[in-house]
């Protein structure tokens, strides 16, 4: 009896440390929608026709259905956290200037600053070495990880060489209306007082979104005697079980959607980067006889239509379809293993990256027995996958996968996918 009385006074003051922290979460977002106000406001901005000019798809699917239960207007009460960090910490950099610079003149504040600003890029330089970190203006996914980071022209733009070359001065004359977004944000985040705290405040409700996520892990609900006894389950934890359930479903359309949009995408590129883009067509007549007797009947009919040739844009081709392409181009070498088996782990190559799409694509998405993915497998997949379309297609890639991580999931899709 006394050790049930120390698991449950344990377990209150567990709950009453998670629902400080989520007051503290909620406090967080207030502080930065009255920021987000008190920007609109001083511009005299219509928020939705605002965001409209912006042209950025980081608007949620959840931003939106919160302002139609209200009205047909989209307010700052309505966005969720990504999009308001999105929204402030890449589109307001006025407001942050304004605070900062006060009186002084962009030139003699680099100066003030300079040695700092300096320590600052040369860290950037050794992340950018580090292909799981992004530099995206307009992404504040990877808050949590490291200093923003600009290129060797966007730093030689803002200060130049002086007599010697450990003397650096800010360009002459230069003004807050030059700078682009990556330059913004580098000095922002360094040497801007304000834009620090608004960072500060989203990375801790990063952090406090990591821990309620795990309230909701590993949970299940036991059936007695093997069988479902109405009245004998809480409300508590039918409605929990509910809840990892749908987790676990969206964990497996984001994996649905990043191999077949953003992987498929990806090998669409490296094709086109191995064919004449004016003559795809003949190209891939020239390798009808090797590749033939690979395709079906529907494959053939893509790429030998009415036994022609071929003369879409490459939008049409599926990824069992491009990986059967690209391994008989004859260009691309094989990797260690050979074509058609698992690479090894350290294997890089590009024939390495293409096979294991192709291999994630069986597994996830023609041969998976549930559409359902739990958190941990979630996380290792997908970080497996955007490693290989990075290699692949480069850190243009970055920003796209990070904002399908982040995003909400179209409920039309989920009901395309019921339970199983």
């Amino acid at each position: 009896m006394a050790e049930s009385s120390e698991d449950a006074l344990k377990s209150g003051s567990d709950k009453e440390n998670f629902d400080r922290l989520m007051s503290l979460f909620r406090t967080g977002t207030e502080i930065k929608q009255r920021l987000l106000e008190y920007y609109i406001s001083r511009k005299e901005l219509n928020l939705i026709d605002w965001l409209s000019v912006l042209s950025n798809n980081f608007l949620q699917f959840e931003d939106v259905k919160r302002a139609h239960r209200r009205s047909s207007t989209v307010q700052s009460t309505d966005l969720g956290d990504n999009t308001i960090n999105t929204v402030l910490m890449c589109y307001c950099f006025e407001m942050f200037w304004d605070c900062c610079l006060l009186d002084t003149c962009l030139e003699s504040f680099l100066n003030i600053h300079k040695d700092e600003l300096y320590r600052s890029y040369v860290n950037s330089q050794k992340q950018s070495e580090l292909p799981s970190l992004s530099s995206e203006p307009h992404s504040t996914s990877g808050l949590e990880n490291s200093t923003p980071i600009i290129t060797k022209d966007q730093w030689e733009f803002l200060f130049k060489n002086g007599e010697n070359e450990k003397c650096i001065l800010a360009s002459n004359g230069i003004t807050v209306s030059c700078l682009d977004s990556y330059q913004n944000i580098f000095i922002l985040s360094i040497v801007c007082s304000l834009f620090k705290a608004v960072k500060a405040v989203s990375e801790c409700q990063i952090q406090i979104s990591k821990i309620a996520a795990l309230q909701c892990t590993d949970i299940s609900v036991t059936l007695i005697d093997g069988k479902y006894r109405k009245g004998s389950y809480s409300l508590s934890v039918i409605e929990n079980a509910d809840l990892q359930e749908r987790i676990n479903k969206h964990n497996y359309l984001k994996l649905v959607q990043l191999i077949t949009n953003i992987a498929r995408n990806v090998l669409v590129d490296v094709l086109k980067g191995r064919l004449p883009e004016t003559t795809v067509g003949y190209s891939f007549n020239g390798m009808k006889n090797r590749i033939l007797p690979l395709l079906n009947e529907q494959e053939r009919q893509v790429l030998y239509p009415d036994n022609s040739y071929y003369k879409g844009d490459l939008s049409d081709l599926d990824i069992s379809l491009m990986y059967t392409i690209l391994r008989n181009l004859n260009t691309i070498c094989p990797h260690t293993n050979g074509w058609g088996n698992m690479p090894k782990d350290d294997d890089k190559d590009m024939s390495a990256n293409i096979e294991r799409i192709r291999i994630f694509k069986n597994k996830l998405v023609s041969h998976h027995p549930k559409c359902s993915v739990d958190t941990e497998e979630f996380q290792q997949t997908w970080t497996e996958i955007r490693a290989c379309i990075i290699q692949l297609g480069g850190s243009e890639y970055i920003k796209t996968i990070d904002n399908l991580l982040t995003s909400e999931i179209n409920p039309l899709m989920e009901r395309e996918h019921p339970h199983s």
